[in-house]
């Protein structure tokens, strides 16, 4: 005559199994909602990054636009001094 193994085994090492289960689960949520905060600043660092690019790629053309203002100032007085000078006006 056989002895059938007590349930209460099966039961144990079923409720073992699904404590493993819930531990990886949980710590697969945790590394999800690590991820997921890591996504997060990366974007914000990009938003960052292309701020900055624009201000580095919008350099050279904001040096033009003051070198042009300082030479049509210069013209400009130059040209006022002239005809200041040629009308009579002297300072």
């Amino acid at each position: 005559m056989q002895v059938d193994k007590c349930p209460c085994d099966n039961l144990i090492n079923l409720q073992n199994k699904s404590e493993k289960h819930d531990e990886k689960l949980t710590a697969g949520e945790i590394t999800m909602a690590l991820i997921s905060k890591d996504i997060v600043e990366i974007k914000k660092d990009i938003v960052e990054i292309k701020a900055d690019l624009k201000e580095i790629k919008d350099k050279p053309q904001k040096r033009w636009d003051t070198i042009f203002a300082s030479l049509i100032s210069g013209a400009i007085t130059l040209i006022i001094g002239f005809l200041m000078y040629n009308i009579g006006i002297k300072m």
